[in-house]
């Protein structure tokens, strides 16, 4: 549904949709892993609405550089999983094999 005010108001909504969703990108690095999920959001409807004919703006660079951002989160996240269970059967293993005792 397009905001109040006609194709400028959307494009406008658009180009706020692209700064906060890399700004959501570059925060879910510095301090938490799931801001993703809103940087991609985000960034696939702000590009919804750049991408579209006779549109004008540029912020579609901003918009896709969050859609990557999110991409880039969704791999980190999945990489920080792999390792914790990689971390967790290597310290069950190691408790294991020393009996238990001390």
């Amino acid at each position: 549904m397009a905001p109040m005010g006609g194709p400028d108001a959307e494009v406008k909504s658009a180009e706020q949709k692209a700064l906060w969703g890399l700004i959501l990108g570059i925060a879910n690095f510095v301090c938490c892993n799931l801001l993703f999920i809103g940087a991609l959001i985000m960034g696939n409807q702000a590009l919804a609405v750049l991408d579209r004919p006779g549109v004008q703006s540029g912020s579609r660079g901003m918009a896709n550089a969050a859609r990557i951002l999110g991409i880039v989160g969704i791999f980190y996240l999945v990489l920080c999983i792999i390792g914790g269970i990689i971390w967790a059967v290597v310290v069950a293993g190691a408790a294991a094999s020393s009996g238990g005792t001390y």
